[in-house]
């Protein structure tokens, strides 16, 4: 099919959105739409972090907390994942990605939370 859609056409695209949403329902199976999420401070509403900025100190602590706290209440033996996101033209480094990962069943994939950097901690390795 292509534009512009008859009301025919519109109709058959209605009826298999709706037989995949069943199918989605009965399988448990949920999907959001969107980027990543998007934080915003409630106490410096104008920073830069907050508004136009891709990172920021305070945003990637809050933003971190609430990771942690999120596999708390989602997770059992979770694996979570430090990496690069998205890149945006004219930003001159890619975004920071959050990921965690876990079995349905809660059979843990990591054991070891001590065994993880801090993405917030410096470390003070020395250069070679």
């Amino acid at each position: 099919m292509t534009k512009p859609y008859s009301e025919a056409q519109w109709s058959a695209i209605n009826r298999l959105g709706q037989k995949v949403d069943h199918i989605y329902d009965d399988e448990g199976i949920h999907l959001t739409m969107g980027g990543e999420p998007t934080f915003i401070s409630i106490d410096d509403m104008e920073h830069p972090q907050w508004n136009t900025a891709a990172d920021g100190e305070e945003k990637r602590v809050l933003a971190h907390h609430l990771f942690l706290e999120m596999n708390k209440v989602f997770t059992q033996g979770g694996f979570t994942h430090y990496g690069q996101g998205k890149w945006y033209p004219g930003e001159p480094l890619p975004r920071w990605q959050y990921g965690c990962y876990w079995r349905k069943d809660g059979a843990p994939l990591w054991k070891d939370a001590n065994l993880l950097a801090d993405p917030n901690k410096d470390y003070k390795l020395k250069k070679s």
